[in-house]
């Protein structure tokens, strides 16, 4: 049997968090530009059956029945929406409870018993929200004493279930993943990770759990340095970390999806913050993850994965960029013939900016409102740029400069915009160079500043008395200075950590970041970072960045 993808006819958007079908036609699925879209053709045509306001960013999507469906946000006031009938759908926010504040994974096993899972911000409290009266009553579950994050949710009944995230501290680079089981209904959890053995890397949360078995499953793990999976063939009773040894070198996994026990695929945002050829890259196996290829013919930026238990001829969907259709054919004449209605353009590559990132709005006359966002690659609001009543007519360009409303440099990544205009709405995504301003390299040390004063807490715990001379050449501890950044920065050049211009041969890299306390623990960006500052010349900051 041979299993071929194919992009389908679904609305242009930059990204696709998840979908729901309940026959090979049939289903549902929610994107970036804040649209809940229907299909009866597998995604030869659509309709859409909602927009939600600009701010408000779907996560997850779950059906008991083919007119009972749910869809969760990560926006707090706005965290839930139902439909009763396949087609119009409420706002159930209101009814819910304060945790968790965001919804990242729903699972309906039955019409009246839905949970919720998160937040993916770990920063906030984790929890899980239920019901079992249909959404008349909900129950908040609070996980903070298992985990700090909580993404993706999955349960066989009403009782018995997982929950996947992470644990170990507020932020993500301190995070190790977690897989929580519940046999009870969520009253009692326990973590199957726990006594594993498995020496988790810092910076790495689970993310999607599939299960293709009673007995076999597999949970994709996040990791903005690495690519791995988690794999049972016990039921869950014990996991096996797998690395995704792809030539391509995968990174940033999201979606993870097995069609049988060998045959598989993950995907994600693939290689970090490095655009170019290998942005959102996907990978597959034939041997059950023992090896790995490159397989970005199947689509970009993969976040979910589901496939049908009749395999022929739709397999199932997949959803990243936007959603794939997976064949199960005996030839690839057959899948050929099988996509001829499927007219989906070629994807193009991202744009990359510097600076600033411009949008351009076609407003048209007697519009009454106009909304422009903007997310990072975790989908947080990061700005409002507009939001104009009665605004004005005629082609417009908006220009962001990466700073949010508190002036604060929002750093390198994928950022994903939307433009509203009278429920017509439309996004699209920018990667930001991991060199952030190279035509404005005096910032660069106000940014290792934030950077600096971000990740303090990690670096206090990871670091031991290595001593660092400062302005009087008197020797004080490295951990007394992470609260004091400009000191901190000077220090290390003072002392020899760091050689100016020369980030090869700077210790602080080399030794400590590349293969001491800190490895693991910052993402690719901030290594870039830091390496950008010290090939610029190192220069300290004359005044302290609030």
């Amino acid at each position: 049997m041979i299993f071929t993808w194919h992009a389908t006819n679904a609305p242009k958007a930059v990204r696709y968090d998840d979908f729901r079908f309940i026959d090979p036609q049939v289903g549902w699925a929610i994107n970036s530009a804040g649209q809940i879209i229907h299909t009866e053709d597998g995604f030869k045509t659509f309709t859409i059956q909602k927009t939600v306001p600009g701010d408000t960013w779907l996560r997850c999507m779950s059906f008991s029945t083919p007119t009972d469906g749910w869809v969760g946000t990560i926006t707090r006031r706005q965290r839930l929406w139902r439909t009763q009938d396949g087609k119009t759908w409420a706002d159930m926010t209101p009814g819910l409870p304060a945790v968790p504040s965001a919804v990242c994974g729903i699972c309906s096993p039955s019409k009246n018993v839905v949970y919720g899972s998160g937040t993916q911000f770990p920063d906030r409290e984790a929890g899980i929200m239920k019901t079992t009266d249909g959404g008349v009553t909900w129950t908040s579950i609070s996980m903070a004493a298992h985990a700090n994050l909580l993404i993706d949710n999955y349960f066989t009944d009403d009782l018995h279930g997982w929950v996947v995230g992470g644990k170990g501290g507020t932020d993500y680079p301190m995070l190790k993943p977690v897989v929580l089981f519940t046999a009870d209904g969520g009253r009692t959890w326990e973590n199957r990770l726990e006594n594993s053995g498995i020496a988790f890397p810092t910076g790495e949360w689970g993310w999607k759990i599939q299960f293709l078995t009673p007995q076999i499953g597999f949970v994709s793990l996040e990791n903005p340095n690495g690519a791995a999976i988690l794999k049972t063939t016990d039921g869950g009773q014990t996991w096996k970390r797998i690395e995704v040894n792809d030539p391509q070198k995968n990174s940033d996994l999201e979606g993870v999806g097995f069609i049988n026990e060998q045959v598989g695929w993950v995907g994600g945002w693939g290689h970090d913050f490095d655009p170019g050829p290998g942005d959102g890259i996907s990978s597959g196996t034939t041997d059950g993850g023992a090896t790995w290829f490159g397989a970005n013919d199947i689509g970009q930026f993969l976040n979910r994965f589901r496939f049908f238990a009749n395999l022929q001829p739709v397999a199932g969907y997949a959803s990243g960029r936007t959603v794939y259709q997976c064949l199960a054919t005996d030839s690839v004449e057959g899948a050929q013939a099988l996509t001829a209605q499927f007219n989906a353009p070629p994807e193009a590559p991202m744009p990359t900016v510097r600076g600033s990132m411009e949008i351009t709005a076609e407003v048209p006359a007697n519009a009454k409102q106009l909304m422009i966002t903007i997310f990072n690659r975790r989908q947080k609001l990061m700005k409002v740029l507009a939001d104009e009543e009665t605004p004005r007519a005629g082609s417009r360009t908006f220009v962001w400069d990466f700073k949010d409303d508190e002036g604060r440099d929002s750093g390198a990544g994928h950022f994903i915009y939307r433009v509203l205009i009278d429920g017509d709405a439309d996004s699209g995504m920018v990667v930001r160079a991991v060199s952030a301003a190279p035509e404005a390299p005096q910032d660069l040390p106000n940014q290792v500043m934030q950077m600096i004063t971000r990740m303090a807490g990690i670096a206090l715990r990871a670091h031991d008395e290595l001593m660092l001379p400062d302005a009087t050449g008197t020797p004080v501890t490295l951990k007394s200075l992470f609260h004091a950044p400009r000191d901190l920065m000077a220090a290390l050049v003072r002392g020899g950590w760091v050689i100016p211009g020369a980030a090869d041969r700077s210790m602080f890299l080399t030794a400590i970041i590349g293969t001491g306390p800190m490895k693991g623990r910052l993402s690719a960006a901030d290594v870039q970072l830091l390496t950008d500052w010290v090939n610029a010349g190192a220069v300290i900051p004359a005044n302290a960045v609030t």
